[in-house]
C-alpha cells in the first residue's frame, strides 16, 4: 500500500542524513591524517546505503499520466530533485525522471512504500 510522504518520514530522513554526516566528520577528525583511502571507503559506502535505502523505500507518481513506479540506485543518485508546494500549500518532494508508462520526463512527486 502506497500513502503519501509525512512529516514522520522527513524527520526520519533527516535523522539518517545526520547520522551519515556525523559519520564523515567523525571519520575526518580520525582517519584523514593518516588513513585517508579508509576515511573514503565510509564516505561511499554510507552513501550508497543512503541511496539505496531511499530507493527501495519510495515510489514515485508521473504528474502527465499517474502512473506509480520505482527506480533503481543509478537514477536514484544522479536524478535532480527536490521540494515544491503544491496549491495548498502542501510541501512536497520531487525528482526529474523519465516514466516508463508515457515516456515523458517530468518532476515525478514522491510516495513512500508502506
Amino acid at each position: 500500500m502506497k500513502t503519501e510522504v509525512t512529516e514522520m518520514d522527513w524527520k526520519r530522513t533527516i535523522l539518517y542524513l545526520a547520522i551519515y554526516i556525523g559519520a564523515i566528520v567523525l571519520g575526518a577528525i580520525l582517519l584523514l591524517q593518516n588513513y585517508v583511502y579508509v576515511w573514503i571507503i565510509v564516505v561511499v559506502f554510507g552513501m550508497i546505503v543512503l541511496v539505496r535505502w531511499h530507493s527501495k523505500t519510495t515510489v514515485y507518481r508521473c504528474t502527465n499520466c499517474g502512473n506509480e513506479f520505482q527506480i533503481s540506485i543509478i537514477p536514484d543518485f544522479i536524478s535532480p530533485h527536490g521540494v515544491g508546494k503544491d496549491e495548498e500549500g502542501k510541501t512536497y518532494g520531487w525528482k526529474y525522471l523519465k516514466c516508463p508508462a508515457c515516456g515523458k520526463r517530468m518532476k515525478a512527486v514522491i510516495f513512500k512504500m508502506k
